[in-house]
């Protein structure tokens, strides 16, 4: 992806990284956070990749924001992936 992204705060397990969105709505803190998905066949590992805004450590993905800076947002999200 070629779009600047926001600096991130990463958790000590790398599992978690938040960042704060800055744009015409003011500052929203957001949180994006990978846990393991248990399966039947312990050879087979899934992590699933939950992303929306923090509100105390919980992440709402139905909150809109419209601060204008979508392309920087889903830029930051998916560079977690490559620290992950």
């Amino acid at each position: 992806m070629n779009y600047p992204g926001y600096n991130v705060e990463v958790s000590s397990t790398f599992s978690e990284f938040e960042f704060t969105s800055n744009g015409s709505n003011g500052d929203v803190k957001n949180l994006v956070k990978y846990s393991l998905v248990p399966t039947k066949d312990d050879s087979i590992i899934f992590y699933n990749l939950a992303f929306g805004v923090n509100i105390g450590d919980i992440i709402d993905d139905s909150a809109i924001i419209n601060n204008g800076d979508r392309d920087k947002i889903l830029a930051t999200v998916a560079r977690t992936a490559y620290v992950f």
